[in-house]
């Protein structure tokens, strides 16, 4: 459902493992970028390990796989190998699609910026029913906040996981980095707003809201527990004694937080990485990516790994400078890094593997322009620069900008060409 988590000087793109600086600087040794665009580089940074390691990131991916089987199932049905964008979920929600969808629109709340915004003037709870069939819920509890400008103009917005993973990315460069481009305060500081509304003194360590804000995305409606557990801080006047313990404080009540009486947080993350895991291993079903299936199995499983062996894992990053904080080049050289990009179309990608083998994510790129094909957000491939790099082997076209689907009967096939003959599609295109 996320699109792009953005900034003025940079994105990452949610399940599709792609991180931009929009900087003309070169990227190719993240050791030498500038301060300012490694701090934008580790607030894109924090999303991929939100992506990868935090309970509402992996929905995320969950929800974007089951939409393109979805869709890919609904084209090979057309009869006259055409097929009407934008594809939308089916109304009666009998594969769940539609309902996952909407509870990811409601939960992640607004991320439109607001600029000079003075105090939280109130917020509010309210339960918004679900208008599409099913047995699982019958409301989601979302969290409306008004706030007051320097100019003291209102204005109302929708905090939820945007926020909070704004938040927390921002609060990241800020703690670790001398130098940072300055972001509009929402969504950008909306966590640090709110904890001064409800509860300042917690707040005075800024750690202690770092922590809170990646706690609340190990559920799947993050922005209601941040407010509860201010809440609860705030009536029993209680501050932390050190953020650690607010990973402690979740994992015991996690199974009264998330009304599961069996199966504890670890045992739920645990199972749906492990079926994130085989859900991206399904768009490759070929010898031919057997590499890229070795790097999300690589990937997947260590971020796990760093959740599950130390649930706190981001506090250690946090301390200190970053470019001097040993546990974040640990951390970097097991994981690596998603595929990344820059205004001056160099292309970036690290990872053990890819010391030993030939790793191509930029697949996954190619499976971003086929989605937004399918939801009608444009007719044309933005990898048409990277395609025209020497060791691509691909000659780009008018094609690339117009009908990139049709290039998938070319000898050398590009890598969108490549996913969309690989997915049956080679015989269907798009038509108004």
């Amino acid at each position: 459902m996320m699109k792009k988590l953005s900034q003025v000087s940079g994105f990452y793109e949610p399940s599709f493992f792609r991180l931009h600086i929009e900087t003309n600087n070169s990227i190719k040794d993240i050791n030498n970028l500038s301060d300012r665009d490694f701090s934008t580089f580790l607030h894109e940074y924090i999303h991929f390990i939100q992506d990868t390691t935090t309970y509402y990131g992996l929905n995320n991916i969950n929800y974007n796989v089951e939409y393109l089987r979805f869709a890919n199932n609904f084209i090979v049905k057309q009869p006259k190998k055409l097929f009407k964008t934008p594809i939308y979920p089916k109304l009666d929600n009998s594969d769940n699609v539609l309902l996952n969808g909407h509870i990811c629109k409601l939960t992640f709340g607004d991320t439109d910026a607001i600029n000079n915004v003075a105090s939280v003037k109130s917020y509010s709870i309210t339960k918004v029913p679900i208008p599409i069939p099913n047995t699982v819920v019958n409301e989601i509890e979302v969290i409306d906040i008004e706030i007051i400008d320097s100019l003291n103009n209102e204005n109302i917005f929708s905090f939820g996981a945007g926020c909070i993973m704004e938040s927390m990315a921002y609060l990241f460069e800020k703690i670790t980095c001398s130098n940072y481009s300055k972001s509009p305060d929402i969504p950008y500081n909306s966590a640090e707003l709110i904890v001064e509304h409800i509860f300042p003194e917690f707040g005075e360590h800024k750690l202690n809201i770092l922590a809170l804000c990646d706690v609340c995305l190990s559920i799947s409606n993050p922005a209601k527990y941040f407010i509860l557990k201010l809440e609860e801080y705030r009536n029993h006047n209680y501050i932390p004694p050190t953020p650690e313990s607010i990973y402690s404080n979740f994992l015991e009540t996690s199974l009264v937080a998330n009304n599961i009486q069996s199966v504890s947080f670890n045992d739920n993350f645990s199972f749906l990485s492990n079926t994130i895991k085989s859900q991206l291993k399904g768009y490759f079903n070929d010898k031919h990516f057997d590499n890229l299936k070795e790097w999300i199995e690589e990937v997947i499983e260590n971020t796990k790994l760093y959740r599950l062996n130390n649930p706190s894992f981001i506090i250690d990053l946090a301390k200190g400078k970053m470019k001097d904080n040993l546990f974040f080049r640990e951390f970097f050289n097991k994981v690596g890094t998603p595929l990344m990009t820059n205004s001056k179309k160099e292309f970036r990608f690290y990872h053990p593997l890819a010391y030993k083998k030939q790793i191509d994510i930029g697949y996954f790129w190619a499976i971003s322009q086929i989605h937004n094909i399918f939801l009608r957000r444009g007719s044309s491939c933005e990898m048409k620069e990277m395609c025209n790099l020497p060791i691509s082997n691909t000659i780009t076209d008018v094609r690339c900008d117009s009908e990139p689907w049709s290039r998938c009967r070319d000898k050398n096939l590009c890598p969108f060409a490549l996913v969309w003959r690989h997915w049956g599609l080679a015989d269907y295109r798009p038509t108004d």
